[in-house]
């Protein structure tokens, strides 16, 4: 499967490490360009601080949050959203879901989940 030949119906959301020394973000940053050009509705972020490893396991947060508004029905916004950010991890919505993860964690320790 190659990445980038049809534009897809749903939004996307996309996150890179701007210092990926494995695949570098100008891969990610293409595809999203090429997404957006083919009248997706992208939301990307580009993470400053982060590395390859520290990304994978802390920009998923961000990501759910995201998933977990259009699971809510939040509208999109109208325009792609393309920014490069510090860190994911900072977002609001991250936080939030850090948040939601703990509060399910404690409940279940407690035996109330």
């Amino acid at each position: 499967m190659t990445l980038g030949l049809r534009t897809p119906t749903a939004p996307i959301y996309l996150y890179h490490s701007i210092h990926d020394v494995l695949l570098p973000v100008s891969s990610t940053d293409q595809l999203a360009e090429d997404y957006i050009a083919g009248g997706a509705q992208v939301t990307y972020r580009r993470d400053r601080a982060s590395d390859r490893v520290f990304l994978l396991l802390s920009g998923g947060h961000d990501a759910l949050g995201w998933l977990d508004e259009r699971m809510r029905g939040k509208t999109l916004p109208t325009r792609p959203d393309v920014r490069t950010v510090l860190s994911t991890v900072l977002s609001p919505r991250a936080v939030i879901m850090y948040l939601r993860q703990i509060l399910a964690v404690v409940k279940l320790l407690a035996g109330r989940l």
